[in-house]
């Protein structure tokens, strides 16, 4: 990150950064934000693509929990993201950790619900990959890819 670009500020909330990995075929991690008509709309996009192979950790947000029924590709979890091993990517919405995210270099991206108001929380400079529900598979996609020619060229 450029040094330009840094503002200091806030709690410092990475205990241990080092545990993140990345690995193309884990599953997504998704941050659910603190709207449950958002939170659903991200639950059913979700849904539909674990008919197609994808798996995900969902993570409720700490102040608005947001009860689903998991299966055998949605799984909640109480682990922050970068405490979970071998994760492709992370959603998110409205949330600090999509930056948190961006900074440790995980495969990001920002989802925009159909008929709420979507806040893009990341300062200026910072940019992710940005989906609804209708293009989150082709964003997941892309984001694979790239993971994957990037470990090859490694």
């Amino acid at each position: 990150m450029p040094i330009q670009l840094l503002v200091v500020g806030g709690a410092f909330r990475f205990p241990d950064t080092t545990k993140a990995r990345i690995k193309p075929d884990g599953p997504i991690y998704v941050g659910l934000p603190f709207d449950q008509k958002t939170c659903a709309e991200i639950i059913c996009a979700a849904r539909a693509l674990t008919k197609k192979g994808y798996r995900f950790l969902v993570k409720p947000h700490p102040m608005t929990p947001f009860p689903f029924s998991e299966t055998s590709g949605i799984a909640q979890t109480s682990k922050q993201f970068y405490e979970e091993k071998n994760i492709s990517a992370l959603i998110y919405a409205a949330s600090a950790i999509g930056l948190e995210s961006v900074l440790l270099g995980v495969p990001t991206i920002r989802f925009i619900p159909r008929n709420r108001i979507s806040l893009n929380i990341l300062p200026k400079g910072v940019v992710t990959a940005v989906a609804n529900a209708e293009n989150l598979e082709k964003q997941l996609n892309t984001i694979q890819t790239w993971m994957s020619e990037k470990i090859i060229e490694t």
